[in-house]
C-alpha cells in the first residue's frame, strides 16, 4: 500500500505545473551542490528554477523548457562559473608548490653520489634520493637546487662557503 501512495504522489507531482517541478529540480540539484567539489552543479540547479519561474510568466512548450534550460546552463558555466568560483571560494595569492621549502637548504650526503648514479642525502630527518652533477662521497656536505617529486637534485659545497 506505501509504494502505491509513493507511486502515485511521484505521479501527481510530475502532472503539476512547469514551476513547481522546475524549482524542484533545481532545489534539488543546488543540495547536490554539496556533495560536489567541481562547482558546478549549481549551474544547472540554478537554470533549472529560472526555467521554472519564466514558466510563470510564459507557458513555454516542453521541448522549449528544455532549450532554455540547456542554452542556459552552458552560458551560465562558461560565464560566470570563473567569477562565481573565486567569490565563494576566494582568491589564493599563495604558491602550492613548496619547492622553495627544499631550494638552497644544506642537506649531508648518507650515501655516495655520482652523475651517473644517484645517492642517498639527510634532510630533514629523512634520507631522500638525491643526484648531482658533482662526485660526492659519504659526509660530504650539499645544496639543494630543487624537488623532483621524491628526489632532490643537490650540488657539491665547497670547502669553506657554506652559509
Amino acid at each position: 500500500m506505501l509504494y502505491f501512495t509513493i507511486m502515485m504522489s511521484l505521479f501527481s507531482f510530475l502532472q503539476a505545473s512547469p514551476t513547481v517541478v522546475w524549482c524542484a529540480v533545481g532545489i534539488l540539484i543546488l543540495l547536490f551542490e554539496f556533495f560536489a567539489p567541481a562547482f558546478i552543479l549549481f549551474f544547472f540547479g540554478f537554470s533549472a528554477i529560472v526555467v521554472g519561474l519564466l514558466c510563470l510568466i510564459v507557458p513555454f512548450t516542453l521541448n522549449a523548457q528544455l532549450a532554455i534550460f540547456i542554452v542556459l546552463s552552458i552560458v551560465s558555466v562558461v560565464v560566470l562559473r570563473r567569477r562565481f568560483t573565486a567569490l565563494f571560494y576566494g582568491k589564493s595569492d599563495f604558491s602550492v608548490d613548496q619547492s622553495d621549502a627544499y631550494t638552497g637548504k644544506r642537506v649531508t650526503v648518507i650515501l655516495p653520489i655520482s652523475p651517473e648514479m644517484p645517492g642517498k642525502v639527510a634532510f630533514q630527518g629523512s634520507s631522500w634520493t638525491a643526484m648531482s652533477e658533482d662526485v660526492l662521497c659519504e659526509g660530504d656536505p650539499a645544496m639543494v637546487l630543487r624537488k623532483d617529486n621524491i628526489s632532490l637534485y643537490v650540488k657539491a659545497i665547497k670547502k669553506g662557503v657554506e652559509k
